[in-house]
């Protein structure tokens, strides 16, 4: 079962605990790059998953 995970600090945690498999990262248009949007990037990324915009 797949489910949605939605929330930058949300998503941040689950990337850096690395207990779920992420199938895909929407980032939406227009949202500024913080510390915390580039992590979750660079994260995703490390992860074989590449962000969506």
């Amino acid at each position: 079962m797949r489910e949605i995970l939605y929330g930058r600090n949300a998503v941040h945690e689950s990337l850096r605990a690395a207990r779920r498999r992420p199938y895909r990262l929407m980032l939406a248009e227009g949202v500024r790059q913080t510390d915390v949007i580039g992590q979750i990037v660079f994260l995703a990324e490390q992860a074989g998953i590449q962000a969506e915009r």
